[in-house]
């Protein structure tokens, strides 16, 4: 396969599709009855696809995703010092398949961590989504390569920007300067613009507390994560995901800085902003997990998921109060490259991978582990 040439013809924004799309795959049955967990089941296929790929490739393909957010110039200058100053980390020239591979692997490993997530996916096991396998078997072996290298670029620059805040600083700047730049504001839906501005003024919350500006308050970000839920909440309920809906509402029945739990923070090594719910882990087991039933209702919804699977955020066993902030982390870039993409190029992705059945499937089951985690938060 000649995955530059495919580069080309493929405006992705991507890491890895959906769990339950891989299963889909015509691979996913060659995988079946190795004693292998559903979530390794999946990274198998995954790797299949990738099978061969060169570490200069990869480095070109992961190039051309910071050139799409101007954070590269065409000629490989960093558009800011703080960038230049972690170069190699950002684009390394070493990631070769086996790499590759082992980034896979760590997905999928932390996705078998996640028992809610878990649960769903035994469960989609179970069922057929036809139209979407044929939707996969036709389209898969084309993105799962470039949607790799979407992903590793995604985690990069995730880690980057927590382990020094004058890397958001920068991309904040340069994603708005960028934005002016091709008009996006009035070339994107009003509802898309409030959105990336309900994620930006976190970011520039970020900044401002690392950088001294202001001091960190008790409950921070309290309000604003709620209101984000809130959010999505009514748009379940409106299309009729009433059981997502539902989970919705108990994640914001336990939020940050409740009686009894620890104010908002900043972590031991002073790169995050923690916030504590009630049994942190399960309650970010079922974020991950709704969150995730709650994008697959959009056509293009494999394009909206790196920023839950990419080990920078889906790695938070041992650091569950950190989660929020290195998912919404993720979640901004992700929102820049998903609209500045639509712009630059005039045209919406050309993908309609969302399949009702699955999505009422992922709510269902979602229902029932926020029933649990309940339970396990009110001991």
């Amino acid at each position: 396969m000649n995955l530059q040439q495919s580069f080309a013809q493929i405006k992705i924004m991507i890491l890895v599709s959906s769990m339950v799309l891989f299963s889909a795959s015509p691979l996913y049955a060659h995988t079946k009855g190795k004693g292998l967990s559903p979530a390794q089941e999946i990274a198998e296929v995954v790797k299949q696809s990738l099978d061969g790929i060169q570490a200069s490739q990869v480095q070109a393909m992961m190039a051309q995703h910071y050139m799409r957010l101007r954070l590269l110039s065409p000629t490989g200058e960093w558009a800011d010092e703080s960038l230049a100053n972690n170069a190699a980390y950002l684009l390394p020239d070493d990631i070769g398949e086996e790499e590759v591979d082992a980034f896979i692997d760590e997905m999928a490993k932390n996705a078998h961590k996640n028992k809610y997530l878990k649960k769903f996916l035994k469960k989609a096991s179970h069922h057929s989504f036809d139209e979407l396998k044929m939707k996969v078997a036709t389209e898969g072996p084309t993105v799962f390569p470039l949607a790799v290298t979407y992903a590793l670029m995604l985690d990069r620059l995730t880690v980057a920007m927590q382990n020094d805040w004058r890397v958001l600083a920068a991309s904040i700047s340069i994603y708005n300067a960028t934005a002016d730049s091709i008009d996006m504001w009035t070339k994107i839906a009003p509802v898309e613009a409030a959105k990336i501005k309900m994620v930006e003024g976190p970011m520039k919350d970020y900044v401002a507390v690392h950088s001294g500006e202001v001091a960190l308050i008790d409950d921070f970000l309290k309000v604003g994560l709620q209101d984000n839920i809130s959010w999505a909440q009514s748009i379940d309920g409106y299309l009729g995901y009433t059981d997502n809906a539902y989970v919705a509402g108990v994640l914001n029945q336990y939020p940050a800085n409740a009686d009894g739990m620890s104010p908002a923070y900043i972590s031991e090594d002073g790169t995050a902003i923690n916030l504590q719910m009630a049994e942190s882990r399960r309650w970010d087991d079922l974020y991950q997990t709704w969150n995730m039933a709650f994008v697959s209702q959009y056509a293009n919804f494999p394009f909206v998921l790196p920023k839950l699977l990419i080990p920078s955020v889906s790695n938070y066993k041992h650091d569950a109060d950190g989660y929020i902030y290195t998912r919404s982390l993720a979640l901004y870039t992700q929102l820049y490259y998903s609209f500045i993409t639509r712009v630059d190029t005039n045209n919406a992705p050309s993908i309609d991978w969302n399949d009702t059945e699955l999505s009422q499937l992922w709510g269902k089951v979602n229902k029932a582990s926020a029933l649990k985690y309940m339970k396990k938060a009110d001991k």
